[in-house]
């Protein structure tokens, strides 16, 4: 029935078809103590055998009633590692028919357990016979037994503590349940942390991992369990209720176990909540993510892709795929074959292809073949990801020259690597330290790590030791100075591990890097933003004013300030190459060199010599410096102690540039060695000193031809109103002369025809009235033309001739001329006689033109006043009447040519006299004034000025 030897996993192969007559020996419960059970193969009342491990026996012992551990019955198997057998130990011994056993043999070469069986049909074997064999057996192995018992016991105990504590410690919860009733039988130790619930909950009520269930799980859950019966195999998930109301999503994984009486469901469930709630995130990680994925069959058929997949095939291969496709044609090849079998196999791979599109161009991808694998653990299809790796692909050519020629460089560059004990003491450390630091590493070995590291940094780095000795498995990372063999100090990065509990190490790991480049490139790049924030300012300040000597001014203060140095100037050359300093700052305890005139033949020589090109000249002491006699006496006698000349240039017509002047700082009161950052400074404020100058320039020149154009536009204004006024004037005089020559020509001509015609029958008399008219309107036409040929002259810059002029005397004759026979005119005179340095013949025009007007445009008796006085210096005619007087309208125009009030229609008049009178007037630097009121007349005042005697 059984072969002659089995290990117990054959047993396990064939322990359901042991038959029913199968003599066991009765089990004890002080079996559980000895430590050499690693098995029991139990039959219970009369039902089927099956095999079960040591821990789950007695984990399932305690549940059995006395009736069922009075019809149990089990085969103990003891183990160690070199003697194995099948033993009872102590009790009854319950013989049936069919079978009896022998005792295992001692078996030097094989680690399981065996169970020796022997069928001889009639044969029984009773228990003095099985005792006198078990001490026959322990006499011829006493000494192995001895040797081996005590290894064999520990051994066992760890074997079994460590299955104990696996099972205690693993995530998922294994379970045993009957296939009847489905009644909880065994839960694992991870059970009242998945379930929220105590392990003795389950056992007291056998049904409540069913009713835990969601509400909305609890019939798919039986279902999925009838599959488990059915199919024998079967997954699935559902949900949970914790006691706090929480949900939790659970995986399970169950099989039938076969030839259990009762009948037995096994499985595993796994807490998938999280990958439950992250779902999405992940279905939007797929859908989003710069990786095509392809999930693929194993007939390579696609079962999902995602966009980005989408959009290579498109772009790649001019063809769009679709989910239920088979893989495209560029993707079937030969080469890719393997990779895609082997993640069948459970074999993920990873490499990188090219293909040409159809652009002509190759397209780099770097492909990813990862099997998929149900819960079960079937590969189920292949997960296919690519990413587009072109551009790098293009940038590593582009930099392989590079990398060629530091390749040598980055293989021989490493870290020394020291491991320490407890108390900081060396017990290793790598030959690269003897390249970093100069020491060999026989030196260093036993020292105290600290003792290199510069005094300001001890404490940190103590700290941060401490700090990764609390903290075992932690890197802490630090950077301190160590002291180089040559005396310098050195920028280390070590990365601490404290593995001292790691029974492998149980050592202080310590990697460290030299870092001093890095530092300084960080000194330098800090320096530089310090530079560039400080030129920044310097430049805002400049910049704020186009001012030149503002500019220059805010120039060296900021200089002065920021280098603290005792004298900032600005020297300017000259075209002749001779220089002035046209600003300064300069401490209180030196001398000013502001407007200094300095001549230097050098630089008349060479026209500026080196500093066109850029050169900047630099003296850290004057005393050591090589330079000319005159030089030297120059510099000091200006006090200088150490000297930095920066020349300003300014972009020139041609590519050379030009020379403006110099920026110059002195230090008067000791040596001064000049820094790099500092030169650098200085050139990069002279360079914003040259672009700020030439603004400067710019807005000067800009200024100076705004203005020019605002010259020419204002006498093109001023030629434009001339122009129009001229044509105002002639379109004025033009309606004037159609008027008044009209109606003296009228009247020449009818007296001239009355001659023609009637002179015979005429008398004498009435001939001569006809010609008196045809002269007086001659002179009226005469009077009209010399008007307009005096407007004319005064525009064309008539000449004023003053004489001394006796005013009373001038004022009597020119009233004895004016014909006033209609009205009363009075003249009011000063008592004495006023003598005035004047043109008589404008002054003339100016009294007869203001009479003439006033005589016609007053109403016939009515008085007319003419006032001469002096005051002020000043002398004054008024000319008053009680006309018709002056609209207000028209008083603003009253004295352009032409133009007569609006109240004049009806009375003649060419609007020129009040013209010719203000123009006359302002010829002798005096002024016209007029005040009217329609209806009760006018008064002019003529102002003139009178010179000093």
């Amino acid at each position: 029935m059984f072969p002659a030897l089995m290990t117990l996993k054959d047993l396990a192969c064939t322990y359901h078809s042991l038959p029913e007559t199968v003599s066991v020996h009765k089990l004890y419960s002080y079996f559980a103590d000895i430590p050499l059970v690693c098995g029991v193969l139990i039959q219970t009342a009369g039902q089927t055998v099956a095999l079960i491990s040591r821990q789950r026996f007695l984990a399932q012992w305690v549940h059995f009633s006395p009736a069922q551990r009075q019809e149990t019955v089990a085969y103990i198997l003891l183990s160690s590692p070199r003697y194995r057998c099948f033993l009872s130990l102590d009790g009854d011994l319950d013989l049936r028919r069919g079978m009896d056993y022998t005792l295992a043999r001692v078996d030097q070469d094989c680690y399981e357990p065996l169970v020796i069986v022997t069928a001889s049909g009639e044969s029984l074997l009773d228990l003095p016979t099985l005792s006198r064999a078990y001490a026959s057996l322990m006499t011829r192995h006493t000494q192995i037994h001895t040797q081996l018992f005590t290894a064999s016991h520990w051994e066992t105990r760890a074997h079994q503590n460590r299955l104990d504590y696996v099972l205690d410690n693993i995530q998922e919860v294994v379970w045993l349940a009957l296939v009847e009733d489905l009644d909880l039988y065994q839960l694992s130790a991870a059970a009242p942390r998945m379930f929220g619930r105590p392990l003795i909950h389950f056992y007291e009520n056998p049904q409540l991992w069913l009713t835990i269930a969601h509400p909305e799980d609890q019939a798919a859950l039986r279902t999925a369990l009838a599959q488990v019966q059915q199919q024998g195999e079967h997954q699935w998930t559902h949900r949970i209720l914790l006691p706090s109301g929480e949900v939790r999503w659970l995986a399970n994984r169950a099989q039938r176990v076969i030839g259990t009486d009762p009948p037995c469901l096994q499985g595993v469930m796994t807490d998938i909540t999280q990958l439950q709630q992250s779902g999405a995130n992940l279905r939007a990680i797929f859908n989003n993510s710069l990786q095509g994925f392809l999930l693929l069959d194993r007939e390579r058929k696609i079962q999902s892709l995602n966009p980005k997949a989408q959009a290579c095939f498109k772009e790649i291969l001019g063809q769009l795929v679709q989910a239920g496709e088979p893989l495209p044609e560029p993707l079937q090849l030969t080469v890719l074959h393997p990779y895609f079998q082997g993640a069948l196999q459970g074999e993920p791979a990873q490499l990188e292809h090219v293909w040409t599109g159809l652009d002509g161009r190759n397209h780099w991808f770097e492909l990813g073949f990862t099997p998929v694998v149900t819960m079960g653990g079937l590969v189920e299809g292949v997960c296919l990801s690519f990413f587009n790796i072109t551009e790098r692909k293009l940038a590593v050519d582009n930099l392989a020259h590079s990398e060629a020629r530091f390749r040598s460089l980055v293989q021989h560059t490493s870290d020394y690597v020291s491991i320490l004990q407890a108390d900081g003491r060396r017990s290793f450390i790598s030959p690269a330290v003897e390249r970093i630091l100069g020491y060999p590493m026989e030196v260093l070995l036993g020292e105290p790590a600290f003792d290199l590291i510069h005094p300001e940094d001890v404490l940190q780095v103590k700290a941060a030791f401490n700090q990764a000795m609390a903290k075992p498995g932690v890197d802490v990372t630090m950077q301190f100075r160590a002291r180089h063999a040559n005396g310098s100090w050195v920028y280390l990065e070590s990365i601490g591990n404290n593995l001292l509990a790691d029974p492998s190490v149980q050592e202080f790991m310590v990697n460290t890097r030299d870092i001093t480049e890095r530092k300084q490139v960080e000194a330098r790049l800090q320096q530089k933003l310090v530079r560039e924030q400080l030129v920044t300012a310097i430049a805002l300040k400049i910049r704020a004013s186009l001012n030149l000597q503002t500019i220059l001014t805010t120039t060296v203060a900021e200089v002065h300030r920021i280098l603290a140095v005792d004298r900032a100037l600005i020297y300017r050359f000259t075209p002749t190459w001779a220089g002035e300093v046209l600003v300064e700052s300069v401490g209180a305890d030196w001398l000013s060199t502001l407007g200094h005139i300095i001549q230097d033949t050098c630089f008349y020589e060479n026209q500026g010599g080196t500093y066109r090109q850029g050169r900047v000249f630099a003296v850290a002491d004057l005393a050591q410096a090589n330079l000319t006699p005159c030089h030297r006496v120059l510099l000091e006698s200006f006090q200088v102690r150490a000297n930095l000349v920066v020349p300003i240039l300014q972009e020139g017509s041609g590519s050379q540039p030009v020379l403006w002047g110099l920026l110059i700082v002195h230090q008067c009161d000791r040596a001064r060695t000049w820094q790099g950052h500092e030169v650098d400074l200085l050139q990069e404020i002279a360079v914003q000193l040259a672009v700020a100058l030439q603004q400067s320039e710019l807005l000067a020149q800009l200024q100076a031809e705004l203005k020019e154009r605002q010259r020419v536009e204002a006498e093109l204004r001023r030629s434009l109103a001339k122009e129009k006024e001229l044509g105002l004037l002639k379109s004025r005089f033009i309606a004037m002369a159609s008027h008044e020559f009209r109606t003296p020509l009228t009247t020449i001509l009818s007296a001239s025809e009355l001659l023609r015609c009637y002179g015979e029958r005429m008398v004498a008399a009435e001939r001569g009235q006809l010609f008196v008219d045809i002269e007086s309107e001659v002179k009226t036409m005469n009077r009209l033309i010399e008007d307009v040929l005096t407007i004319g002259q005064a525009e064309a810059s008539q000449t004023f001739t003053p004489r001394p002029l006796p005013l009373i005397t001038f004022c009597h004759d020119l009233l004895e001329k004016i014909d006033t026979h209609t009205h009363s005119l009075v003249f009011n005179q000063p008592a004495e006689e006023l003598h005035v340095l004047a043109d008589g013949k404008l002054l003339r025009q100016v009294l007869t033109n203001l009479l003439s007007n006033s005589l016609k445009y007053s109403p016939p008796s009515s008085v007319i006043t003419l006032t001469l006085a002096h005051q002020d210096q000043r002398i004054v005619f008024t000319v008053q009447d009680q006309g018709i007087g002056i609209p207000p309208e028209d008083l603003g125009r009253l004295f352009e040519p032409f133009h007569r009030g609006r109240n004049t229609d009806q009375i003649g008049g060419t609007g020129l006299g009040l013209a010719i009178a203000k123009q006359s007037v302002e010829l002798h630097q005096g002024t016209i004034t007029v005040d009217s009121t329609v209806g009760l007349g006018t008064i002019f005042t003529v102002i003139l000025p009178v010179p000093p005697s």
